[in-house]
C-alpha cells in the first residue's frame, strides 16, 4: 500500500551501482501517456499476457480464485473480444513467436493447447490415475519440445513430480524422478529447472534427466536463460547459476524478482521498494538503478511489476502509475498517472500499453508522442 507518491523531482532521480553511470536526469517531468479504450472485469483479479498478437486476460474471482475464472482474448487496438473460456487458466510458452497458448481448467483434469490468434483447439490432453495434473495449473510452462507442469500421484506417492507432454501433439513425453515439497517450475535454455524446499534441480527438457541439482532454500522466481539459471532464496538473495552445470556466477542479496525480466543481456529486478535495478546479466554487476518513487521500505516486499517489450521495461507501481523506462539506462520515458492502476504486470502489443486499473478494468495506453514516448 502506497504511503507516498513520488514528486516529479523524485522520480527523475537516479543511482548507479558499482562501475554504473548515473543516468541522464531528465529536464523536466516526463511526458504522460493518454488512455485509450477500456474493458469492465468487476470482482476480478487480472492477470495480462500477449500471445498470437492478442491480450489475453487472465481473470479469476476475487474472493475464491478456484471457481469464476475465465480467459478471455482481446484485440488489443480496441479491446474486442476475439474469443473466450470459462473455467479455465490460459499459459504461454517462452518462445515468444510461436502461436500457443495453454488453457488448463481450474480442477487440473486437462490441458488444452490453442491458437493463440484464433482459439482453436490444437489438442487436448486428458489426465488419469497415473498421469494426474497438480492442483496449482500455474505453474504450467511451455519451452522447446514439450509443456511441462507439476503432477502428483495420490495414495500412491506424496512426493510431486513433473510431467511433460510434445508441444506439438500433446503425447506424453517424460516423468521426472519424485521431488518432494516440488513448488516451483520453470523452462528455458534447453532445460526444466524445478525447485524444491531445499534444492533447485535441472533437467533435460528433452528426456528429463537431471543434468545437476545443488542445495538452496525454497527457491524461485525462477528464469532460465540459454546459459544461466536464475532464482531467489527465502533470504532475498538473487543466484545466477551456470546452466551448464549449476555453479555459482554470481549473487546478489535483497533482491525482489517477482517479475523479474531478463533480456538484452541485463537482468531486471527490485531493490528497495521503487528502486528498479538492472544487473549486468552475465556479472551481475549494477548497470543502473532509479527509484521511481518514494514508497516506505518494506524489507522482503514487491512494489513494482515488470514487462520488457520493445527497449522498454514498464514498471507497474504500488503508487498506483506506470513507469515506462529506457531499457538502457534507465531514463522514465513516461508516464502514466490519469487513473490508478494495479500492481500487476503490463503488456505491450499494437503500440498500446495495458495494464489492469485499481477499479477493475482492463486499460489501453497510448503512449506520448514525443522523442521519450
Amino acid at each position: 500500500v502506497p504511503l507516498v507518491r513520488g514528486a516529479a523531482d523524485d522520480v527523475g532521480a537516479a543511482g548507479g551501482g558499482a562501475g554504473a553511470a548515473a543516468p541522464e536526469r531528465p529536464a523536466g517531468p516526463p511526458p504522460e501517456g493518454a488512455p485509450g479504450w477500456r474493458r469492465a472485469f468487476t470482482g476480478k483479479d487480472l492477470g495480462l499476457d500477449v500471445a498470437g498478437g492478442l491480450l489475453l486476460v487472465n481473470a479469476s474471482g476475487s474472493t475464491d480464485e478456484s471457481v469464476d475464472n475465465d480467459v478471455r482474448a482481446l484485440d488489443p487496438r480496441d479491446g474486442t473480444v476475439v474469443w473466450e473460456r470459462t473455467g479455465t487458466v490460459a499459459r504461454t510458452g517462452k518462445d515468444t513467436a510461436r502461436d500457443d497458448v495453454y488453457l488448463t481448467d481450474v480442477k487440473g483434469e486437462r490441458v488444452r493447447a490453442v491458437r493463440a490468434s484464433s482459439g482453436r483447439t490444437r489438442w487436448t490432453y486428458d489426465f488419469v490415475d497415473d498421469f494426474e495434473y497438480f492442483e496449482g495449473p500455474g505453474d504450467l510452462t511451455a519451452s522447446g519440445p514439450v509443456v511441462c507442469f507439476r503432477i502428483s500421484r495420490h495414495g500412491r506417492d506424496p512426493a510431486e513430480q513433473i510431467g511433460a507432454l510434445g508441444r506439438d501433439d500433446g503425447r506424453r513425453r517424460w516423468t521426472s524422478e519424485p521431488m518432494e515439497d516440488l513448488h516451483a517450475v520453470t523452462a528455458g535454455g534447453g532445460l526444466v529447472v524445478a525447485a524444491t524446499a531445499t534444492s533447485l534441480a535441472a533437467l533435460d527438457v528433452s528426456t528429463g534427466k537431471r543434468r545437476w541439482r545443488r542445495a538452496m532454500e525454497y527457491g524461485d522466481h525462477l528464469i532460465a536463460g540459454r546459459d544461466t539459471v536464475y532464482a531467489c532464496d527465502r533470504l532475498g538473495t538473487l543466484h545466477a547459476l551456470r546452466a551448464a552445470d549449476g555453479g555459482t556466477a554470481w549473487t546478489h542479496r535483497n533482491a525482489a524478482a517477482w517479475t523479474a525480466r531478463l533480456g538484452g543481456g541485463r537482468v531486471y529486478l527490485e531493490g528497495a521498494d521503487g528502486e528498479v535495478l538492472a544487473l549486468d546479466a552475465a556479472t551481475g554487476r549494477t548497470a543502473w538503478s532509479r527509484r521511481v518513487a518514494r514508497l516506505e521500505d518494506v524489507p522482503r516486499a514487491q512494489s513494482t511489476a515488470f514487462r520488457l517489450a520493445g527497449g522498454i521495461l514498464y514498471a507497474a507501481c504500488s503508487d498506483g502509475t506506470l513507469y515506462a523506462l529506457d531499457a538502457a539506462d534507465g531514463r522514465v520515458r513516461w508516464i502514466y498517472a490519469a487513473e490508478e492502476i494495479r500492481r500487476g504486470a503490463p503488456a505491450s502489443v499494437a503500440g498500446l500499453v495495458h495494464v489492469a486499473t485499481a477499479d477493475g478494468h482492463v486499460r489501453a495506453i497510448v503512449p506520448p508522442d514525443s522523442p521519450g514516448g
